[in-house]
């Protein structure tokens, strides 16, 4: 942390004057400043407490956020502090109050106050007067929309959080503190925890947890910038990369501290893989590059490095890591050197670096071999990536759904999913299962309406060889497939009335039977059902089991309609817009106004479905970066007529005369002679005004 008398040191005191007076230039002042600071954060932190200061005429501020242990540490203090300022003597006692209530607190006169007036922190400092409020993330917008926050799904990513606290103290007599010093300092407060937010999220994108290097994303991004400058100010930089052994003392850890030891400050050090790391040299030139490299191989023990220099003026920059990479490939020979120097020889030597793993090898059969391995991971990766439930949304039909399917979700209760065609009942049903205690279960579908009946019940429950004509072999039925996990029935009305009673069998006793088959076979399923049909008047109708439904429907779950979601439509269609611009590489940016209009106005009789065609389809055929409402081409949408400038001056025009009469008559008390005297009118052109926009003058008499 920095220390209180080096804090701000560049920030003119000249931007903080006025600031007691002009409280609403406070919020501007913090934004401006911040907008040329975010990348430091100290330096930002400071900056708002300097602010603060200056705004509530306090005499001392700290900035304190949550360790890793939960407790409070200082982050940024400004002011003065009796004594050492590194003691950081405040009143922990309000300090604390705040951090477990998560509620601000302001003290106007701590001697008014019993519970605090003797505390032992405020006494040894002589407090007069404190302010104190939370640094809170995520959404907050009152204590009633706190509440139901907490209730939310976990997937839905609205955790609420509170970091940390500000606090502000006086000794002097001063102003009591009031509402408006706390509603003030909360906003601060507000702006600092985003700053904090941010630069942890900056963090968590640019450096490697492990290490505390950059990212490799991050390095090929500096890379540019470096290759860039360079062309333009016509200096030269060089390339490391380096592999680590997989027996090296310490592991990668250990290397990236020596790696970061042995380089410039001026270096760009990265993880580049599991065990390997590459760094960008600028103003290095080829000499500079060998003697970083000499020291990098004394400082870390068993490292192999390839280095290349990029010299003025800069080639291609992937020219130059594709350099360094034959170079450090060199390296892996048997009996080769630690380090490498590309050169033309170089280049012309059998043995290449497999630079997409990070790993290298001595053999092109080898690195085939490698990449073979690494496309199917990334595959069996994606596979199991996509398989996650992803629900978006935040409308109060459909948290009240997910809410209720988080609640039943840790049980073994049979759930039945309700909803029109589309709304993504199997969706749902996934994420009960992830929800659940056996998510690496398997998760088996079943379309009862798509299976012709015939075949229905072998897909169920299986059979045995010869059970039939064309049965062949054993087949294991979705039942037993499923078994530790979950068995999906989409469209369970479809069933047909004798499967029904077996179907009810299996769901009473837990046992199935397979097509042609004598032995009763446990299973261990939990069951999802799912239907677009009232099953209560199929009931009714004879066409349903009375005593099935009964099972079924032990926890019910209703799905809204897309047109019940409000704005998650347009959620919806910005995630499939995405998705699809990716797929037909078009730069597609968004929705125009009358797009928007249309897609909020549209009925969605498809649900969800519908919303996914339409938003592919008009990807397919849009000519604009915005997708426009022609695109979209949904049935009975008419743009709305643009209006001209003659009619919107006219429509002004005749707004203000309505509103300027009605207040004339307001203020004379309904005398229409005097209200026209003071528009300058006669007495019978007034009438008319006032007759053409409908006002009448007995409203107005006293």
């Amino acid at each position: 942390m920095r220390e209180p008398d080096d804090l701000l040191s560049d920030l003119d005191p000249r931007l903080l004057e006025g600031l007691e007076s002009d409280r609403w230039r406070v919020l501007y002042r913090v934004s401006g400043l911040l907008s040329a600071r975010a990348a430091d954060l100290p330096q930002t932190l400071s900056t708002i407490l300097s602010v603060v200061l200056a705004a509530t005429r306090g005499e001392r501020a700290l900035l304190l956020r949550k360790n890793e242990d939960g407790q409070l540490e200082v982050e940024a203090i400004r002011g003065s502090f009796p004594g050492d300022p590194r003691e950081h003597r405040i009143s922990w006692t309000i300090v604390q109050r705040v951090f477990q209530t998560e509620q601000g607190v302001y003290v106007p006169e701590i001697s008014d106050d019993s519970e605090l007036a003797h505390a032992k922190s405020i006494e040894s400092l002589s407090l007069r007067s404190a302010l104190c409020v939370p640094l809170k993330t995520g959404v907050f917008e009152g204590e009633k929309i706190d509440r139901e926050r907490r209730r939310l799904p976990p997937f839905l990513g609205l955790w609420r959080e509170v970091i940390g606290v500000i606090y502000v103290d006086s000794t002097r007599p001063r102003k009591p503190y009031d509402q408006d010093d706390l509603g003030l300092l909360q906003a601060l407060a507000n702006i600092a925890a985003t700053a904090i937010t941010n630069a942890r999220l900056h963090a968590d994108a640019t450096r490697d947890p492990a290490t505390g290097l950059l990212t490799r994303r991050y390095f090929e991004i500096l890379l540019g910038k470096v290759h860039l400058l360079s062309r333009r100010h016509r200096f030269p930089y060089g390339i490391l990369l380096l592999s680590v052994e997989p027996e090296h003392p310490g592991g990668p850890e250990a290397a990236a501290r020596g790696l970061a030891g042995a380089l410039r400050s001026s270096d760009l050090p990265a993880r580049y893989g599991a065990r390997s790391f590459a760094a960008v040299l600028p103003y290095a030139g080829a000499e500079d590059v060998r003697i970083v490299a000499a020291k990098v191989a004394l400082a870390v023990p068993g490292i192999r490095i390839g280095a290349s220099a990029v010299p003025d003026p800069a080639p291609d920059a992937s020219r130059a890591v594709e350099q360094a990479d034959r170079a450090l490939a060199t390296t892996c020979v048997p009996g080769g050197p630690t380090a490498v120097f590309w050169s033309a020889e170089v280049g012309n030597l059998g043995p290449r670096a497999d630079r997409l793993a990070g790993l290298v090898s001595a053999s092109e059969s080898e690195d085939h071999r490698r990449l073979e391995e690494l496309v199917d991971e990334h595959a069996r990766l994606k596979e199991r990536g996509t398989a996650r439930a992803t629900i978006l949304g935040d409308s109060p039909v459909l948290v009240a759904a997910l809410e209720r399917a988080r609640k039943v979700a840790p049980t073994q209760a049979t759930v039945l999913l309700a909803g029109e065609s589309g709304t993504g009942k199997e969706l749902f049903a996934r994420a009960i299962h992830e929800m659940g205690s056996r998510p690496d279960g398997p998760f088996v579908v079943v379309d009862c309406g798509a299976i012709p009946e015939n075949l229905l019940e072998s897909e169920l429950f299986g059979h045995e060889a010869g059970a039939f004509t064309g049965a062949t072999g054993r087949h294991i039925g979705k039942f037993e497939r499923a078994t530790g996990g979950t068995l999906f029935l989409d469209e369970v009305g479809e069933l047909p009335l004798v499967l029904q009673v077996k179907f009810l069998r299996v769901l009473q006793e837990r046992r199935i039977e397979r097509v042609g088959g004598k032995e009763a076979i446990p299973i261990d399923v939990r069951v999802v059902a799912a239907t677009n049909r009232d099953l209560e008047a199929a009931v009714r109708e004879g066409k349903f089991r009375q005593d099935l439904y009964y099972r079924l429907d032990v926890v019910p779950i209703r799905l809204p309609a897309l047109r019940e979601r409000g704005r998650d439509i347009l959620v919806l269609a910005r995630s499939f817009l995405d998705r699809f611009a990716r797929e037909f590489a078009k730069p597609l940016s968004g929705f125009d106004d009358e797009a928007t209009q249309a897609l909020l106005a549209y009925g969605w009789p498809g649900n969800v479905r519908e919303l996914e065609n339409r938003i592919q389809q008009a990807s397919i055929l849009a000519e604009d970066t915005r997708i426009t409402a022609a695109d979209l081409a949904l049935p009975g949408f008419e743009a709305p007529r643009k209006e001209s400038f003659q009619e919107a001056r006219q429509r002004a025009i005749e707004e203000f005369e309505r509103d300027y009469i009605t207040g004339l008559l307001a203020g004379q008390g309904g005398d229409v002679a005097a209200c026209a005297r003071e528009m300058g009118l006669s007495e019978r052109r007034f009438r008319e005004l006032r007759a053409k926009y409908g006002i009448r003058r007995e409203e107005f008499e006293e």
